[in-house]
């Protein structure tokens, strides 16, 4: 294990929805990743998946002081919502790059962070692509999490994202409710920042959403 890297790895919803938030996505999204350079709390590598029903890969495994800004052109929301399918997706794709490392060079601390406005509502159409259903993403959650200490994260807004998260096996404290508008957004993505510098900032520290206290966030 490198001591001092963090793997963050978003899995942000585009779905058609996403269209009346997506500038401020791209504002908040850019000014989280300004503020983690700023916190000079180690090494750190970025991961960016996107997803409606169709799945990309923004960033992978780039350096954060390399990363580039999301822009309109990158983050463009469109069609549905194959939240369970990217989520089974994104873990096994993390896990089989993990895997393949020398045990020296894995990181640290593994956090998955998923954003979305809408609750699962599709798969994704490409027929090579496997379909997960929720109760196979709750397995998966739980068994990296068990196994091998990773974190996740589950930001949803339009639903309750505390039951949301729970159904898929994220700890307490580790879901957050947003509302989908500007001002929304915004205070999503400062509440986000914050809770990671603390996350990466402390050793042995699990993820937890936290408030102006440093206090755990609990429905």
């Amino acid at each position: 294990m490198r001591n001092g890297l963090s793997y963050l790895i978003f899995l942000v919803d585009r779905s058609g929805s996403m269209a009346s938030i997506a500038k401020d996505m791209i504002g908040g999204f850019n000014a989280f990743i300004k503020a983690q350079r700023a916190a000079k709390a180690g090494d750190c590598k970025v991961f960016f998946y996107q997803f409606d029903t169709k799945y990309d890969a923004v960033y992978e495994g780039v350096d954060l002081e390399k990363v580039v800004d999301l822009t309109d052109k990158t983050y463009v929301p469109r069609g549905g919502t194959a939240l369970y399918c990217s989520h089974g997706k994104t873990i096994v794709a993390i896990g089989e790059k993990l895997n393949l490392m020398p045990e020296s060079d894995r990181p640290e601390k593994v956090l998955i962070v998923t954003i979305t406005d809408g609750e699962n509502n599709s798969v994704l159409e490409n027929s090579e692509e496997k379909v997960y259903t929720l109760e196979q993403v709750k397995e998966m959650v739980k068994h990296q999490t068990d196994a091998y200490n990773w974190d996740f994260a589950y930001i949803g807004a339009n639903q309750d994202a505390w039951q949301v998260g729970n159904n898929m096996g994220y700890a307490k404290g580790t879901s957050l409710n947003y509302v989908a508008s500007s001002t929304g957004t915004a205070a999503m993505f400062d509440k986000l920042t914050k809770s990671t510098v603390s996350y990466r900032t402390c050793t042995d520290k699990k993820f937890a959403f936290e408030d102006e206290d440093n206090k755990p966030v609990t429905p």
